[in-house]
């Protein structure tokens, strides 16, 4: 719970608190005469892994399924450095074709922005 006191001329002091409770946050509003209740939008935290998931896109506002793609990151490079000083030259470059070592960026499908990224390390 957060609290947030205002002092307001006139004698009046209004109270806010700030429940995070679960689907949607709520808000109390007390002042010296009545207590208001208002609930807020919900608050989503959405999670990114290396499959599609279902949002609704902050730019477009559309509800699609992501489309994901994979890029090189820092898994990919750490693999590519222990195959070099394990293997012979060339098989360093393994790590650079096997998605299960690259990032996967996700996007939406309805306005191409990227929308989420989940790095593997």
């Amino acid at each position: 719970m957060y609290l947030i006191s205002l002092n307001i001329p006139n004698e009046r002091v209004l109270r806010y608190e700030l429940y995070d409770g679960g689907p949607s946050t709520i808000f109390r509003i007390t002042s010296k005469q009545q207590t208001i209740y208002v609930q807020g939008p919900p608050i989503i935290i959405q999670i990114f892994r290396d499959t599609p998931v279902r949002i609704q896109c902050q730019y477009c506002q559309a509800e699609v399924f992501t489309a994901t793609h994979h890029e090189n990151g820092a898994v990919t490079w750490l693999a590519c450095l222990g195959i070099m000083l394990v293997l012979p030259l060339g098989c360093c470059l393994i790590p650079f074709f096997i998605d299960g070592t690259k990032d996967v960026v996700h996007t939406c499908p309805n306005c191409y922005q990227e929308v989420g990224k989940w790095s593997r390390l």
